[in-house]
């Protein structure tokens, strides 16, 4: 029974805008027109007569975005960096989920370096077209490979065991130009 009480709870919360006559709309709560075996249907019945149904799939109530950072250097540092700091073995997935890479970006403090991103732990496939050429005090985006979709697999539950690579994330220093800091951020989709 305890274990029902946050259910109950959630339920109760999620009512509330119904009981007091509002309406409420989820992101990717469309009008249903057809109904998919994985969808989520929701029925509003209105006294009135304007009856409506939403439906989302179900999941899309699973999947989140999540990020990783690779930083490179220091802010104030004096000297800049040179090409061949580049990072290993960074951003492992220990989501017990596989992620699919679905952006890059790339902040540098000067001098529009270039990085290459790369699946790493058994494979050193890029994920990029071309070398990503970071932004100057702002982040520029780079262009993910379109095939094969970059995927990043798991680590296992001791967090030290890729049992499928690539489990983890490498960025390697193309042109570290008068960089003294840079930054490359990932946005991984998966549950």
């Amino acid at each position: 029974m305890k274990k029902l009480i946050p259910i109950f709870g959630i339920l109760f919360i999620c009512s509330l805008p119904f009981l007091y006559g509002q309406t409420i709309t989820l992101p990717g709560m469309t009008e249903a027109t057809s109904v998919a075996p994985n969808d989520i249907l929701w029925l509003w019945l209105d006294p009135a007569g304007a009856n409506a149904s939403r439906k989302i799939k179900a999941s899309n109530l699973l999947s989140r975005n999540s990020s990783c950072e690779i930083g490179f250097g220091t802010p104030g540092a004096t000297d800049a960096l040179l090409d061949v700091y580049d990072q290993p073995a960074s951003c492992g997935n220990i989501t017990g989920f596989d992620a699919t890479i679905t952006a890059v970006a790339c902040y540098a403090d000067a001098g529009s370096p270039t990085v290459t991103p790369i699946l790493t732990g058994g494979s050193a496939t890029s994920i990029v077209t071309g070398a990503v050429t970071c932004g100057n005090g702002s982040w520029a985006a780079g262009t993910i490979q379109s095939s094969p979709v970059p995927v990043l697999k798991t680590f296992s539950a001791n967090g030290a065991t890729c049992s499928s690579t690539p489990c983890d994330l490498a960025v390697n220093i193309t042109a570290a130009n008068t960089a003294k800091y840079i930054v490359v951020r990932f946005t991984l989709a998966g549950r």
